[in-house]
């Protein structure tokens, strides 16, 4: 059976949280176990939260979603 390869889910994971697409963020983790397991390990790198009134900001040094 075809085995699908965690850097590469890692990698999709990041691109579409820098894009700001939550829906595809969504549809992506509920798509399978590997991507929902991808995922999971992509939110938990996460190393800096900002909450503010009305929405939160995270994310990594440099890169940043809202």
């Amino acid at each position: 059976m075809p085995c699908l390869i965690p850097e590469i889910l890692f990698t999709v994971c990041k691109k579409l949280i820098k894009d700001g697409c939550h829906d595809c963020v969504l549809g992506f983790g509920l798509s399978g176990k590997q991507p929902l397991k991808s995922l999971n390990n992509k939110v938990a790198s996460i190393t800096n939260v900002e909450l503010y009134d009305n929405c939160y900001s995270g994310g990594w040094v440099s890169n940043r979603y809202c």
